[in-house]
């Protein structure tokens, strides 16, 4: 799975951050979202036809839970597989991603805080989504972590950079 979607990023010409960043996450929750959108036009249904009964927690259940157990239990889960199979995953992230990261579960916090939301805050949400797109499409990474990326082992980086050796190769 992990070279097919290489060769997808490489063939399309997208870039890694924007490619992790946005695509990924929009293709992996198009079933949350089909979900919400079936409840939504069965809400409507009921609203014109019958009686209307809402589901009260279907947004805050759904996507948040599912960005929690990713979080908690997948990533940590997939590094360890990845491990396990001699593919490297790492949780290497760069100040970008890491602001990013803050700034969303910051975000997050503040429109569910109350239970409540309004259409302000789903246009805060997916403004904020926008700018993330836009900045992850001309965003060029942060050459350190590219560099950490490419040596076999953070020690091997540090010894590699002690050295003066600037191949990432650890010397003997």
């Amino acid at each position: 799975m992990v070279h097919s979607i290489h060769f997808v990023r490489e063939e399309s010409g997208i870039k890694t951050e924007w490619f992790g960043l946005i695509l990924l996450p929009v293709v992996s929750f198009a079933a949350d979202g089909t979900v919400a959108v079936v409840y939504f036009i069965r809400y409507m249904f009921r609203h014109f036809f019958h009686s209307p009964t809402p589901p009260t927690t279907l947004a805050k259940g759904e996507a948040i839970d599912l960005s929690i157990q990713f979080t908690l239990f997948w990533m940590p889960f997939l590094v360890l597989l990845g491990w396990w199979t001699n593919k490297p995953l790492t949780l290497l992230f760069d100040i970008f991603e890491v602001a990013i990261l803050l700034g969303s579960c910051f975000l997050v916090n503040y429109v569910t805080a109350d239970a409540k939301t309004n259409w302000a805050e789903g246009v805060a949400m997916v403004t904020f989504y926008i700018m993330i797109a836009l900045c992850a499409w001309f965003y060029a990474g942060q050459p350190e972590i590219k560099y950490l990326s490419q040596c076999e082992s953070v020690a091997a980086a540090i010894a590699a950079v002690a050295t003066g050796n600037t191949t990432g190769q650890a010397t003997d």
